[in-house]
């Protein structure tokens, strides 16, 4: 979810962003690019530029999700007493992943639901023709092979012999 992006920057942040900081402020480039192919490994991560004033200075992954968030971080070192912007840390990460995950969990929920309405749906068809319609159907056969001109047989339902008499009897 969201909240996974939300854990992977604050994680780039307080672990990465400081050792990163201090490769750039010592010019040591092949560890700055080390720790950006890092940062690529990271869950939903797919891209990580380092940039000052424009140019780039080290870069990993690539866009190519369709939906991405990006986070521009500021990357400060403190000498003499001040804060000084060394350049900035952009982390694309996708969201195509997230949607899968909400569209696969949105059509199990969905999936699942059908199978309770069906069953609970089964289950009502089953206590209706039990009760209700099993004898509807005695007493439509029983009329159709009613004669009106002489006397027809008398009209059983199939019930249990304790049933107690309804408007049936």
């Amino acid at each position: 979810e969201i909240r996974d992006i939300d854990r992977v920057y604050a994680q780039i942040e307080e672990a990465h962003l400081p050792s990163l900081t201090q490769s750039l402020w010592a010019t040591d480039t092949a560890l700055l690019q080390v720790q950006i192919e890092g940062i690529t490994r990271l869950p939903h991560v797919e891209h990580v530029i380092v940039r000052d004033r424009g140019a780039i200075l080290g870069h990993a992954g690539r866009k190519v999700s369709g939906k991405v968030v990006t986070r521009d971080l500021p990357m400060r070192y403190a000498y003499s007493g001040r804060s000084n912007l060394l350049g900035t840390l952009t982390v694309v990460s996708s969201l195509d992943e997230i949607y899968a995950g909400l569209l696969d969990r949105a059509f199990t929920i969905l999936v699942g639901n059908a199978l309770k309405t069906f069953l609970v749906a089964a289950l009502a068809f089953a206590f209706f023709y039990r009760q209700i319609n099993r004898h509807l159907l005695t007493i439509s056969n029983y009329l159709r092979g009613l004669d009106m001109h002489r006397r027809g047989s008398v009209l059983l339902l199939e019930r249990s012999p304790a049933h107690p008499p309804d408007e049936l009897d």
